[in-house]
């Protein structure tokens, strides 16, 4: 009975982790996403799994072609990759029947391709085998961001110091922005530089059955991702939009940035994604979010008088993502439909950007992408600039920062982009900020009679009953004299 069981879950596993391959390549989703909507209850292996054959993705093809596998069986080729993983790289075949027949069947001439594979590259060790991204994801840290709304960075580095790990201070694992991976073994962490709560372990490290991360106390979030809700930094009781906020890490991060005290709007066009993220923010104890299934090209501006702050990190071609895979990136028809998909990106992203620059009432807009391209970073901001020149201008994101963005542009001194080489994944990230005297509710050379705008009381209005009445008296003044902020 036990066999049997143990058999049914293999081919489960396998079944599963070929499905959501099937889907990173076309760019169905992100791997990590993937993974944690899936049904399928032991992520720890479905994460292993999905992770070491992106890793290994470039032989595994290889050796599917060379042996003609597919060819001779009758079989999908996500889950012929997923079983050859296992036979060659992995525990082997973890199910009997029909899955295990049929490689043992065809493994004289696997063995061949595998064993060609490895003599053309003139290695000795499998583990060399890898595929160039994956070594350099390797590389990155493992980053943990605190959930302030349910614990904080004391309680967790006391948590994890009790299960054995040894806090560093930054200053002896950070090298100039850059954490030195040689100081930062096993079971040891430090803080982060530049992000507030925000922690650094070694790359790799497995925190899925972390009790703090099963209560949603902490969340496993790349430091790059971290930067955009950092530089917007939306005060208490703000109104906030996340415009393509699926699966919803930023979404909780700005819900902790503003204690959820404020209200954020959360759009996305994806039912699906918007349910994992409902089930993010339930865990994270976010209760600030407003999810609507909407399209942010299709809101009118007039209705959200009150946003003051927007983020906006839309689809992109996820160049950035260093662990996701490429799929057959050296094709020239993949190029061709690549440039055609870069450019409907870019004109999408600046359409949307030109958006959120739009709302009447808006103080800070933060684009950001897990994009290296300039056209859909550089490019959009820019052209968005132009338009926007009379209203808003660019702020320095991170000043301490070592990366800009790519110098032959006007403004690049401002943009802030990231990749392995600064021990993140590859990002990119701009903040405009409104002028002051371009405010359309902020200008107080304004004689029209009228109520005093919500902004102004949301302003004043602080969680403080003690000075209610102050505010009270503040807003009757406004009004007898017929002065608008």
């Amino acid at each position: 009975m036990v066999k049997i069981s143990s058999q049914r879950s293999g081919e489960a596993l396998y079944a599963e982790s070929a499905r959501i391959l099937k889907r990173i390549e076309e760019k169905r989703g992100s791997a990590k996403g993937l993974i944690y909507g899936s049904k399928f209850k032991n992520k720890r292996k479905l994460y292993a799994i999905v992770y070491e054959v992106l890793k290994y993705g470039k032989i595994l093809k290889e050796i599917i072609e060379r042996s003609r596998f597919t060819q001779h069986e009758k079989i999908d080729r996500h889950l012929a990759q997923v079983l050859l993983y296992d036979f060659f790289l992995g525990r082997g075949i973890r199910c009997g029947g029909k899955l295990k027949f049929v490689i043992t069947r065809h493994k004289d001439r696997l063995r061949a391709a595998f064993d060609r594979a490895m003599l053309d590259r003139q290695i000795v060790r499998k583990e060399d085998l890898a595929s160039f991204g994956s070594v350099i994801a390797g590389g990155i840290p493992r980053y943990v961001r605190v959930n302030t709304l349910k614990t904080t960075k004391a309680r967790v580095i006391e948590h994890f110091i009790a299960n054995g790990y040894q806090y560093i201070p930054s200053d002896l694992v950070y090298n100039s922005s850059i954490v030195d991976i040689t100081r930062l073994a096993k079971d040891k962490f430090t803080s982060d530089i530049h992000i507030n709560d925000l922690l650094v372990l070694p790359p790799r490290s497995d925190l899925h059955d972390n009790q703090m991360y099963l209560n949603g106390e902490i969340l496993l979030q790349d430091k790059a991702s971290c930067i955009p809700a950092f530089a917007l930094n939306p005060h208490h009781q703000s109104c906030i939009i996340d415009a393509c906020s699926a699966p919803g890490n930023k979404t909780s991060h700005l819900a902790s940035l503003i204690n959820n005290t404020g209200k954020i709007y959360a759009f996305d066009i994806s039912q699906s994604r918007l349910n994992t993220m409902r089930k993010l923010l339930d865990k994270a104890g976010v209760t600030c979010v407003d999810i609507e299934k909407k399209n942010f090209l299709d809101i009118n501006v007039t209705q959200y008088q009150d946003v003051e702050y927007i983020l906006l990190d839309p689809s992109c071609s996820g160049s950035g993502l260093v662990d996701r895979g490429d799929i057959n990136v050296d094709s020239e028809k993949f190029s061709d439909i690549n440039q055609r998909r870069l450019r409907a990106l870019a004109n999408f992203q600046l359409r949307a950007l030109q958006q959120a620059l739009s709302f009447p009432s808006v103080k800070k807009v933060v684009y950001s992408t897990c994009s290296m391209n300039a056209e859909e970073n550089e490019e959009v901001v820019e052209a968005a600039l132009e338009r926007f020149r009379d209203t808003y201008q660019l702020s320095p994101v991170l000043e301490n920062w070592p990366c800009r963005g790519i110098s032959s542009y006007p403004h690049a001194k401002f943009m802030l982009r990231s990749s392995p080489d600064f021990s993140t994944i590859g990002f990119f990230v701009a903040l405009f900020s409104r002028m002051a005297d371009r405010h359309p509710n902020l200008n107080v050379n304004s004689k029209k009679k009228g109520k005093c705008p919500r902004i102004v009381f949301k302003k004043h209005l602080i969680n403080n009953k003690r000075k209610w009445r102050k505010i009270k008296l503040f807003l009757r003044s406004t009004r007898k004299n017929s002065f608008m902020i």
